[in-house]
């Protein structure tokens, strides 16, 4: 299996996700890290995550435990990837509540993601 960032269904997963959460920070209530951020990328990432990480075991056939790894990474991957979209539109934007916004994410799609 190929190393996580030289994967082609990886790389192709973040560019989908930093695409979609930088269109949907475009709409009103959703630009800066927040709830409303939180949510859309909770709606977002784990189903990316989750497709990326199913088209690379099913194409090498690794031991369960580097299934289970590469999955857990390809989570965090586009977790971070979602959330550095999501500070960017805080920065375009101006932030109201940047710390409890990046608990919201944290605790929501980044878990989540990951797990």
């Amino acid at each position: 299996m190929p190393t996580l960032l030289r994967s082609p269904a990886t790389r192709i997963g973040a560019a989908l996700v930093a695409i979609a959460m930088a269109l949907v920070g475009f709409l009103p209530l959703f630009d800066g890290p927040g709830y409303e951020s939180a949510l859309a990328a909770g709606l977002l990432v784990p189903g990316a995550a989750a497709i990326a990480t199913a088209i690379d075991v099913a194409a090498h056939r690794p031991l369960p435990i580097e299934a289970f790894r590469r999955g857990v990474a390809n989570g965090a991957l586009f977790a971070l990837v979602a959330y550095a979209t999501t500070l960017a539109h805080g920065l375009r934007a101006g932030f109201c509540d940047v710390l409890g916004g990046s608990a919201h994410f944290a605790l929501g799609p980044g878990l989540g993601a990951a797990l």
